[in-house]
């Protein structure tokens, strides 16, 4: 089979496309990982090796401490990571479990002891109560939180007003939200993978998202990974954000194969009446209502390439 110029440029088009993507994909929304090591005495140690590895997708990256033991990985895509450490004449050390969250520093302090024979200690990681690095002020909700909070039409925007200061707004018949009493609508920034989706029409709220004549975006709760609502003191890396941030990370694939189907259903004949209904003789309003789908993740080269 053989191909013309023009399909072989529509070829080389869809595939720089692709490539695109996959640029995109690594300015998607991430998070930064701290730590400093330090000796049983609580000295700080330098020039030690840091190696963390996302215990997901296998991507792994190293760096040593500096001068005063500190440590630094920007960044970073959310997931779990092993973290090993190790420094000449101290017996290796490995963290697990060591959880990076879109939109926040988490903080590892190692501590590391001297080798007196060859020896390796693993130890897991604890979870964090608050975020100590920042002032900013959010709430995080994770995929399991996000899919399984009751919301109507499973619309994730719902969740917005779960962030303290923040409100929902219906004038004009649209919804929308009020961040820290600002104005309606105004100064609110949404970003889905690290890119500005605040000028994209969401199908199911429309409101501050929406742009004329714009084609509208849904977006599945079951594609998100994380998502988290910025309301004030955060950092200046969002800007153009006088209210609030809603951030949005959506899934990837694994190194594991993963899948699973949803059906919701909604129907007048499970509700009552209303009082209003009742009171003139109207039988119960129609409903239909019947969402269905189903997505799946797997490596296509493993700890490389992956789909979902």
């Amino acid at each position: 089979m053989s191909f013309s110029p023009r399909s072989w440029r529509r070829i080389l088009v869809a595939l720089g496309a692709l490539a695109g993507q996959a640029f995109v994909h690594a300015q998607e929304g991430s998070g930064v990982l701290v730590g400093t090591v330090t000796d049983r005495s609580n000295a700080v140690v330098p020039d030690v090796a840091i190696s963390i590895t996302h215990t997901g997708t296998g991507l792994t990256r190293l760096a040593k401490t500096g001068a005063s033991g500190d440590f630094e990985f920007r960044a970073l895509p959310i997931g779990t990571y092993d973290v090993s450490a190790l420094g000449s004449g101290f017996a290796s050390l490995r963290t697990t479990g060591v959880t990076v969250s879109v939109g926040s520093t988490t903080r590892l302090d190692l501590h590391i002891q001297l080798a007196t024979v060859a020896q390796d200690i693993t130890v897991q990681a604890q979870a964090a109560v608050l975020e100590t690095e920042s002032g900013a002020g959010g709430v995080l909700l994770n995929s399991s939180q996000v899919t399984n909070l009751p919301l109507n039409g499973r619309n994730f925007l719902q969740l917005v007003p779960l962030e303290p200061g923040v409100r929902q707004n219906f004038s004009s018949g649209r919804q929308s939200f009020v961040f820290n009493g600002a104005p309606p609508g105004q100064g609110v920034n949404l970003l889905v993978d690290g890119t500005d989706a605040t000028g994209i029409e969401f199908a199911e709220i429309g409101g501050i998202f929406s742009a004329p004549n714009q084609s509208t975006f849904t977006l599945g709760l079951d594609s998100i990974s994380e998502f988290v609502v910025h309301s004030n003191n955060y950092s200046v890396q969002y800007g153009k954000s006088l209210g609030g941030v809603i951030e949005v990370v959506t899934r990837s694939g694994t190194n594991d194969v993963h899948g699973n189907a949803f059906y919701f259903f909604r129907n007048d004949l499970l509700n009552a009446n209303t009082i209003q209904g009742n009171a003139a003789g109207l039988p119960r309003p129609p409903l239909r209502f019947n969402q269905f789908g189903g997505n799946t993740g797997a490596p296509i080269v493993k700890n490389k390439m992956f789909f979902w």
